[in-house]
């Protein structure tokens, strides 16, 4: 679809089928993704790891590859047809993940998580941009936080499951295959990787929108130098939201990713019994957290232009404190209660911020523009968060002090995140009020 050039938007039966399919795929990774905190103590047993290097694997691992391909595999986002692009992604990343579940040393390891970072590459760009070209701007934001309940449920399920199949693995034994050495625990990974396998399936179901919101009329990809000029020239715009997710991410995943861990260090319990708990208090205050975030957006969206953006910022100014405090409470239901907030109003400010970056975005740039959106989430927040907290650990010299790198990164970092959206107010409520301008004068 040209600038100018009026079309309807796809049926709402046809764009909600899309949404729910993308929720489901969304919440088979992140059931794959979070299956890993359950199996850091097996992991750091039997390959001999340090925190830092536990924390590489979660987190700088798959960010590496990301960062190295995340951008080239973008740039397909924006011009080739994205139910087919995410299909491989998802099944490339499946395959990955079973093949962790095979690996005999740190870096083969290290190389299979890597290649899940890969998959994401794409699917999060195509996820984003798909719904873009489903949903007009005032609709996105619902929609993408229904979207966003995959990943509450696949947050919610994560510890279930993972605790489940790791009580049920450790009676399992070790297992003699094409001459490897499979220990019970990476029999958990092996499994994990189908949910990828089903995820690439069900995205071959999801028909391929029109493009809409060029600034163009040409067909052609654009370099990525014209991408990387345009956000320069739009900095005031993009970079408070870029920094806010990159501050935010380090925090929340740092802190999220060693939760299990931290649970087990500090209070004694195993992840039997963390998991079930965990998936229910996640399922609670993340549904919770989408409800407001989303209510709250619309609500503003009646009176400001920078609803979006104000919805993250207010979010933002709450959390720091009960972030901080979470991880050095006296009891695990003191703690995991601070926690249930805090993740509350991280998922009230998902949707939004997302949104925000969407419909700001042109269509030939989505693609890219989102990736690198992704690259500041994967490469500071996944890539540093849990590193961060690993390596604090690892200088505070003992492993059960691990409350105090989480309590120091989140003192540090959210406050950053808020004095970041503020920052970027203005310039987003401009851009918003320019864009309703031209929609005006072309239709």
């Amino acid at each position: 679809m040209t600038p100018g050039q009026k079309d309807s938007w796809p049926s709402a039966a046809r764009a909600w089928y899309a949404v729910v399919a993308l929720a489901a795929v969304l919440m088979f990774g992140t059931i794959e993704t979070y299956i890993i905190t359950f199996l850091i103590q097996p992991m750091k047993r039997d390959f001999h790891l340090t925190d830092l290097e536990v924390g590489l694997l979660i987190g700088a691992a798959p960010a590496i590859f990301y960062a190295c391909i995340g951008l080239p595999l973008a740039r397909l986002v924006d011009s080739v047809r994205r139910n087919t692009l995410l299909s491989i992604a998802l099944g490339a990343g499946g395959i990955a993940t079973s093949l962790a579940g095979l690996t005999q040393s740190f870096w083969q390891f290290a190389v299979c998580r890597m290649a899940v970072g890969g998959g994401s590459a794409i699917s999060n760009p195509g996820t984003y941009s798909l719904l873009a070209d489903y949903f007009p701007r005032e609709r996105l934001t619902r929609a993408i936080a229904v979207l966003t309940v995959g990943l509450v449920v696949g947050r919610s399920l994560a510890p279930v499951l993972a605790g489940g199949l790791v009580a049920v693995s450790s009676t399992w034994g070790v297992i003699h295959f094409a001459g490897l050495l499979v220990r019970e625990w990476q029999l958990v990974f092996v499994m994990a990787g189908i949910l990828g396998i089903l995820g690439a399936l069900l995205m071959l179901t999801v028909q391929e929108p029109a493009r809409r919101g060029k600034i163009t009329a040409s067909s052609e990809r654009l370099p990525l130098i014209a991408v990387f000029r345009y956000i320069w020239q739009k900095r005031a715009l993009y970079l408070p939201m870029f920094l806010a997710l990159a501050f935010y991410t380090v925090e929340s995943l740092g802190i999220e990713l060693w939760r299990v861990e931290f649970l087990r260090r500090t209070y004694g319990w195993a992840p039997q019994v963390s998991g079930p708990i965990l998936g229910v208090s996640t399922l609670l205050s993340a549904l919770t957290g989408l409800v407001i975030g989303t209510r709250a957006t619309e609500w503003l969206a009646k009176r400001r232009d920078d609803a979006n953006l104000r919805t993250v910022w207010l979010c933002l100014l709450v959390l720091p404190v009960l972030a901080t405090l979470a991880p050095l409470m006296p009891t695990p239901w003191l703690s995991i209660a601070c926690s249930s907030i805090t993740a509350m109003l991280g998922m009230a400010l998902t949707a939004p911020l997302n949104a925000a970056l969407q419909s700001v975005t042109p269509n030939e740039m989505r693609g890219q523009i989102t990736a690198i959106y992704y690259l500041v989430f994967s490469i500071i927040g996944m890539g540093l968060g849990p590193t961060l907290i690993g390596f604090t650990t690892d200088a505070i010299g003992d492993e059960n002090q691990i409350r105090y790198a989480m309590a120091l990164c989140a003192a540090l970092m959210t406050p950053l995140a808020a004095i970041s959206a503020w920052r970027g107010l203005e310039p987003y409520a401009r851009a918003v009020r320019e864009i309703k301008s031209r929609e005006s004068v072309a239709f």
